[in-house]
């Protein structure tokens, strides 16, 4: 069986919760504003996690007007892959690989 309970889907989602290190409270000191200049707004010490501070570095690569093209030079590219590296490389990520893995 593919399908998970609801029951087990908020077991899984409590637990990656539970398990990640990088959060403390990052989301709960942030503000968004997606119309500003920049996305994310909030006290320094929020930008220091690793999985963030590669967020943020992103911040300047991209456009907040939809209609204005994006140009992205080796430099951007490498700050996309270490975001994703960053994210890839977290506890969350490594327990929810073996939870796709484990379900099929």
């Amino acid at each position: 069986e593919h399908q998970l309970s609801d029951y087990r889907l908020q077991q899984l989602t409590e637990e990656l919760i539970s398990i990640d290190k990088n959060n403390n409270n990052v989301f709960d000191q942030l503000d968004v504003t997606p119309d500003g200049d920049k996305l994310l707004h909030g006290p320094g010490t929020v930008f220091s996690g690793p999985t963030i501070a590669a967020l943020v570095d992103l911040q300047d690569d991209f456009h907040p007007k939809v209609n204005v093209p994006e140009i992205f030079t080796d430099k951007h590219l490498k700050k996309q892959k270490r975001f994703l590296d960053a994210v890839m490389d977290t506890e969350v990520m490594h327990r929810t690989e073996k939870i796709l893995k484990d379900k099929g």
